[in-house]
This record gives C-alpha cells, structure tokens and sequence, in this order.
C-alpha cells in the first residue's frame, strides 16, 4: 500500500504545478506548428552589435536564423511561421533608418509593421478622398544598390512604412515569396505623400517575381501610395495571378496632383500571366494617373504577358474621376507580343475611366492603346470602358491637356467593345479619332488586320469615329475613306466598305444595301447619333441593333431591319460593317430618319442706348429649337421701323449657318451715335428662306433709345392778379421751349384755381403759336393743341372770373408733352379775390306771443320774491 504524507505533498506542491504548466505549454506548441515572435526595432541604427538597441538589420537576420543574434534583441513569443517586427523608436516625429548596405534578404515570412511606432496610424479615406495615412517609419534605401526590401520567403506582409527605394529597387518580391501582402505604404514619396523624396530616382518601387501576392487591398488601410519611382509596379520574369487593387500610383497622398514615376505607373512583362490590376469594386480601383509614360503597360514576348485583367480603374484623372491628371502617352498600352488581355470588362464595375492622357508632345498619343506590331495582340478586348469622358461619362474631364489625343489604337486581332451585354465602350470627347486603326504599326510593320469595333457609343470625337488608315505615330487618321466597287482595295482593316443607307425613320425602320466582297456574310451594326460629324461620315453615338447580310456574286446585299425606335433626340443614322475575319468599317455617311419635325429658328429683340459718337452694335441671336443634324441656313435683312438706314443705322444682310449640333448664331447691326434729341427710335431684322428649319419667330426689333438730355418747357407768370366780385381779370404768362433743335409739341399747363374761380375763353394769343386755345372751366387753367418751335416763346392771357371769395398761391405748375420734351418748371401766381363789404345783418321784430310769454315770466318772478320775503320776517 501506497501512503502519502499530506505535509510532504504540501511543500512538493509548487514544483508539481511548474511541471505540469511546462508539459501543458510544450503541448501546445508540439499541437500549433504556426508559432510566433514578435521583434521589437527600438533604433535607427545600422549595426549588428550589442550597444542597447535593436536595429532592423538585427531583426531581419534574427527572424531569418529564427533565434535572437545577440544579447539587444528579443523576441517575445518562439520563432515560427508568423513572425512580426515591429518598432518602438524613442521621441516623436519621423524616425529614418539608413541601412548602409543592403539588408539581409527575407528569408523567412515575416510582417514588418511600420504601423507599430508611435502614433502612426493607417489610412481612413476613401479610395475618391486619397490617403491620410501618417506614417512614421522611413526606410532609406537610397544609400545602397541593390534588391531593397527582398523578400524571398512568403507570405511576407510589409506595411505602414515610408521607403525610398535604393538604386535598383525599393520591395523585391522574389522567387519564393508567394503569397506576400503590401500595403498601407508610401514608397518613393516622403512620409507625408507630397513630394518625391528624391528627383530623378531610377528604381522601380516594387518589382515581383512570384505569385498570388496582393499589392494594396480593398480596405482603405491597405492603400500604398506608390510614386516618384523610375516604375511603379513592375510584375516580371513568372509574376502571375498577383491583385493589385486600391493603390494610388503617380500621384500624391490626396490623389489630386501628379508626384510621376519617370517611365511607367505600372509595367506587366515577360511573362506576367493572369494578374489583376483593380477590380469590379470601387474599393478594387487603382487610381494610376501622372506617370511620366504610360499609366498601365501589358508586354513581352515571346514568351507572352497575357490573360490579364485590367479593371475598374481610374486612369490619366484624379481620384474624383473629373479633372484630368494624364499620363504622359498612353494611359494603358499593350505591347509586342501581349496576347488575351482584358482592358475593362463586360460585368457590372469592370469598366476603367481611361480618359486625359496624352499630355507630353503635341501629336496624338491615345487613351488606350494595343500595340498594332505582329500578331501578339489578338485577342486583347477592350469593354466596357469610358474612354475619353469624365467619370460622369457625358463630358470630358476638366484641364485636358492641349494636345490632339486619340481614344483608341487597335491593333492586330483586338477588339474593341462586343456583342454581349455591357461589352460597349463610350469613345467620347478624344480630341482626335475616336478609334484608330492604322496603316503600319510602331515598328512600321503592315497595316493592321482583323480589328473589331462593335457595340460601342462613338461620339462627340474632335475627327472621324472610326478612322481606317493613317500612322501609329503619330496617331493621326488620314479622313473617310470612300468605298470601292467590290472592296478589292488593301490596307488597314482590308479598308473594308461601309454601307449605305437609303431610308430610315424614327421607328427604326432601316433600309440600305451594302457592297463588299462576293459571297460573304457580314455583320451591319446600327447607330443612332444626335448630329452627324462635320465630315457627313459617322459617328454612332447609340447602339441600336444589327442585321447579318450575305452579299451575291456581284458583291451586293441588301437589308431592311426593323430595329428599336430611335431615341429621343438622336435621329441620324449610320452604321458599320464587319467581315467574318473581324475587319470592321468606317462609319456609313449619315442620313436623318424621317418622322423628324424641323427645327424652328426664333430671334431675339435687342434695346439699347445709341449713343453720342461712332456706332454701338445690336447684337441680336438666332436660335435653333433643336440641334440639326444638317446644316442649317436662314437669310436676314434689315428693314426700317421709325428709325432710318443710314442716318439712324446701317443696313445689314447676309445668311447665317449652323453647322450640325450648333443651336446659336448671332448677328450684327450698327447704330449711329447723335446728340440730337428725339424719340426713341425702332428698325427690324427680318428672317427669311431658312434651309432644314422652319421659322417660329421671323422678325426682331431693335430699339435705339434716345440718350440726350432734353431740356424743360418753362413756365412763368407775370405778376399778381386782383379778380374783383362777380368780375373778370386777365391773368398773363409765357410758356418757353429752351431746347435748341426739338420742337415741344402738345404742350400743356393744368393748373388748380380756387373753387369760386371760373376760367374764362382767352382774350388773345401771340403770333407762332398755332391756334392753341383755352378750354372754360371752374377750377382749372387748361391749355392745349400748343406747338412751340425751338427757342420759342409764347404768351398767353386768360379771363378768369371771381365768383367767391377766395385765393390762390401757386408755385410749381406741371408742363407736359406728348412727345416726352417737357418737364416740371417753377411759376409763381398769385390770385386774390376781393368786392365790396357785405351788408350787416337784419334782426326781425319781436312777435305779440313773445311779447305776453315774456310779461308772464316777469309776474311769476315778482310774486315769487314776495312770498320769499314774508315767510323771512316771520322768522
């Protein structure tokens, strides 16, 4: 029998409990194989030394061996898998480490959070606001050549650090390190994402040679800010399958303004397979703007880059997607022997905004652009994307560059949009040609074949929609090329035929014919526009359907497709054709659909001062209701209203135009300056014989309007006047015309007179003033049908007869005229009545009744004082 001794165990009982902690801890870490150190960089140092600080030389090479190198460092938690350095240097602000020589190679997956010191925190915005990271380790690796950051082991994370990449590059990516994570980083900038830390720096910033790795991500944290580099990004020798999603690349930290990597933003070569560059999410996109070359490069070959995916990005505009902010050529560029990429996508958010490039040169360098050399680019599609708008896609960006830009260069076997749903690009507001396809590539090969455009909304380009022919560079088009009789004719895209169309309605009833090759089916894709090209050729702003045609033995087909109706505003119809080899056309000349009101033209009225000297110009617009998609042209004519041609103003004739898609015209007549007062004075614009218009208002009035001050008549009355009772009196005054070159007509004074006075007929009028007359009345001085010649006077009297006492003190009189030349004038009149006194008044004499009531009152006031006085003595 086994016995125990309770004492003994008690004091063994500490020792027994360590043992079985140990056991515990040793078996969950036989049972977790993904063990943890974390290293703590506490210097800015360089040395591998024990001096009290750990530096991240001695933190790579601890990681790397798995164990501490010396007595400075420690590692909390047992060397694994999942390592993490971390850094807590003493003080504020930026702490800078400058490795002298190039760090050991990563040789173990490790995190290295920059993150860590400090108060540095990660990115909060958006991908449309920037980056406000604050980053407060910088790592300068410009003292050194070599691999910068080379990680060779995955998956390594590397965030939170500001790096300047050393002469060749800043992270390395390396065979072995699959899997890897950066993000949250600002290399090539300084910490605070403003500027390049260094000009002229020829390193690229992250170059991979592995796969599966993810540079950036969609949280806003993961955001790296790569510019100020010789390349952004560059996805080498077997980088396949690797996301680059969420990073802003050749701008600042707010994404507003251009901080260049010199060459590239980003550069997929030999032979980069199947990487994703942004993503169908808005947090997926890249904002790749402000590169000194290209934003996006897809090239190689042999052996190829190919399948990769390029979406969702924004692409030569700011983070708002709105104001230009270009790379200096090509926004996206696949080149050589790059086979099967995909540049945006037919899905939901797959599309890239690809607009604002081109701002180095004056030549036309394009939005997108696939390299029309051999035959590596077949297969290359380009869907879904806007190319040339703004992100809005119905205007251009604003600050476009001045310079000729093209949208697209295809080359050999690419497509430009599709047949299926959202495949479509919007072309739109390029300076130059919309689509290109040229007749030599950049190494002057031939021209290019089996380029497909179809499905796209091609409009509002500054020349053709789609251009057949012309030079890669520079990207100039050489205009509409016309149709030959059987389509024998060689060069780019064979120069395939265009249709014809011979009727159209806004019902979309579409017939026409097409000649091309004998015996061939070909593929005719409708377009609805709102006003043609200037060239009558094209553009196709709508894609309203197809029809399959097969032409005979002569090379004939025709067609008769009912289609969708028109939409609203876009009546003019073209179209285009491909061949079964995917060579498609230039666009048909245009032909406006019937079932289309005319526009109707209207013009304004214009009143203005004429002036005293020279001419003043009346500028009056014409108008359209609705943009035509043919010219338009009206004739005008002046015409006198009051005012006269010559004297007043000078005559104008002439006929305006309005080229497709102009809705406003003006014109001009010029009106005399005088200083002569007169009235206001009118003449007319006249419309007439208006081509594809109607007229809705014809006729515009101009209305010169007198500016000259017209001096007052005056008035002024002569003394005053006594009207004697029931008498009359002659009240005498002048009426003036001081101006020197108007006649005052209709002339009249109203002035009120004292009720009890009653104007009289006049007794006389002087010469010269024709007949004016004086109307009776009581109350009033009125006169009228006055016309007083310049620098005239005229004097007047009239009777006025007092009938009541009365009087009259006036000052201001009111002087008018029809003509507007009088005016308010000072008078003084005074008028007082006066006749003989008035009798004093009768008193009548009192009646025999008033006589006895009063007797009666006496008596009663006498027998009441007696009866008074006796009853006192009583007392």
């Amino acid at each position: 029998m086994v016995t125990f001794n309770s004492r003994k165990m008690g004091r063994a009982r500490p020792f027994a409990i360590a043992c079985i902690q140990t056991i515990v801890v040793l078996f969950i870490a036989l049972a977790d194989p993904c063990q943890a150190a974390t290293i703590t960089v506490t210097g800015t140092g360089d040395a591998t030394a024990v001096d009290g600080v750990v530096t991240l030389r001695e933190a790579i090479a601890s990681i790397n061996l798995g164990s501490n190198v010396n007595a400075d460092v420690i590692a909390v938690g047992t060397y694994g898998t999942a390592d993490t350095i971390d850094f807590n240097i003493a003080g504020g602000g930026v702490k800078t480490i400058t490795p002298a020589s190039a760090l050991p190679s990563i040789s173990k997956a490790v995190t290295i959070d920059g993150y860590s010191q400090g108060v540095a925190s990660a990115n909060t915005n958006s991908t449309a606001l920037g980056s406000n990271a604050v980053l407060l380790i910088n790592l300068d690796l410009s003292a050194q050549f070599g691999s910068g950051l080379n990680v060779t082991a995955g998956p390594t994370t590397i965030r939170g650090l500001a790096l300047i990449p050393d002469g060749g590059v800043g992270i390395f990516l390396n065979v072995g390190s699959d899997g890897s994570k950066i993000e949250g980083n600002f290399i090539g900038t300084n910490p605070a994402g403003t500027a390049a830390a260094i000009a002229n720096n020829l390193a690229d910033a992250i170059l991979v040679f592995s796969s599966n790795n993810v540079i950036g991500g969609t949280s806003p944290a993961a955001r790296n800010l790569i510019s100020g580099n010789l390349v952004g990004i560059n996805l080498n020798s077997g980088a396949s399958n690797n996301m680059v999603e969420g990073n802003l690349i050749g701008t600042n930290a707010a994404g507003t303004a251009a901080i260049p990597n010199i060459d590239y933003g980003l550069d997929v070569v030999t032979p980069g397979v199947g990487n994703t560059i942004g993503g169908t999410t808005a947090a997926a996109k890249n904002v790749i703007s402000g590169n000194g070359i290209f934003g996006i490069v897809l090239e190689g070959g042999p052996p190829v880059a190919a399948a990769n995916i390029v979406q969702g990005n924004y692409i030569g505009v700011d983070v708002t997607g709105l104001a230009a902010l270009g790379n200096g050529k090509a926004g996206v560029q696949v080149g050589f022997s790059s086979m099967n990429n995909v540049i945006g996508g037919a899905a939901a958010g797959a599309g890239n905004v690809i607009s604002g490039n081109g701002s180095t040169g004056s030549t036309g360098f394009p939005n997108a652009n696939v390299d029309a050399d051999g035959s590596g680019s077949a297969g290359t599609l380009i869907q879904g994307n806007l190319i040339g708008p703004s992100a809005t896609g119905t205007s251009s960006p604003t600050g476009l560059p001045p310079v000729v830009t093209v949208g697209i260069i295809l080359g050999n076997g690419a497509t430009a949009g599709g047949t299926g749903a959202g495949a479509g690009n919007v072309v739109a507001f390029n300076p130059g040609v919309g689509i290109l396809v040229p007749n030599s590539g950049a190494g002057g090969g031939p021209p290019v074949q089996n380029a497909t455009i179809s499905s796209n909304s091609i409009y509002s380009n500054g020349q053709l929609g789609i251009d057949l022919g012309g030079s890669y560079f520079p990207a100039v088009g050489d205009g509409v090329t016309p149709n030959d009789l059987g389509d024998a004719d060689t060069g780019a895209n064979g120069l395939q035929n265009f249709p014809t169309i011979a009727s159209a309605t806004t019902a979309g009833n579409v017939q026409g014919s097409l000649n091309s090759n004998a015996n061939m089916t070909y593929r005719i894709e409708f377009f609805a526009s709102a006003v043609c090209d200037p060239t009558g050729f094209g553009e196709g702003q709508t894609f309203i359907g197809f029809q399959a045609v097969t032409t005979d033995g002569s090379g004939n087909a025709t067609f008769n497709v009912s289609l969708p109706a028109l939409p609203a505003g876009q009546p003019i119809v073209t179209a285009t054709a491909t061949d079964p080899a995917g060579n498609t056309s230039e666009f048909s000349q245009c032909l406006a659909s019937v079932g289309v009101a005319l526009p109707a033209l209207t013009i304004n009225n214009v009143s203005a001062n004429e002036g005293n000297s020279g001419v003043t110009p009346f500028v009056f617009s014409v108008a359209l209701s609705a943009a035509s998609a043919s010219t338009v042209t009206v004739n005008f004519a002046t015409a006198d209203g009051t005012a006269t041609a010559g004297s007043d103003y000078v005559a104008t004739s002439g006929t305006l135009t309005f080229n497709p898609g102009v809705l406003i015209q003006t014109l001009t007549v010029n009106v005399n300056g005088d200083t002569t007062v007169e009235p206001n004075e009118t003449f007319f614009v006249n419309l007439s014989a208006p081509t594809n218009a109607t007229i809705a208002s014809s006729q515009g009035t101009g209305t010169i309007v007198n500016d000259d001050a017209v001096p007052p008549a005056v008035v002024k009355f002569f003394g005053a006047a006594t009207i004697p009772l029931n008498g009359s009196t002659s009240l005498t005054f002048t009426i003036t015309n001081p101006n020197a070159s108007a006649q005052v007509s209709g002339v009249f004074l109203n002035d009120s007179l004292p009720v009890g006075l009653v104007v009289s007929t006049p007794n006389g009028l002087t010469d010269g003033c024709n007949g004016a007359s004086a109307v009776a009345g009581s109350g009033i001085i009125f006169l009228n049908d006055i016309s007083l010649p310049a620098n005239t006077s005229c004097t007047y009297s009239v009777n006025v007869t007092g009938t009541t006492l009365g009087t009259k003190n006036n000052t201001t009189d009111a002087i008018t005229s029809d003509q507007g030349t009088g005016g308010t004038a000072s008078a003084s009149l005074t008028v007082v009545a006066v006749g003989p006194p008035p009798p004093a008044p009768s008193v009548p004499a009192p009646s025999l009744q008033q006589w006895a009531l009063c007797l009666l009152g006496l008596l009663i006031l006498c027998v009441t004082a007696g009866v008074i006085s006796r009853q006192s003595r009583r007392q």
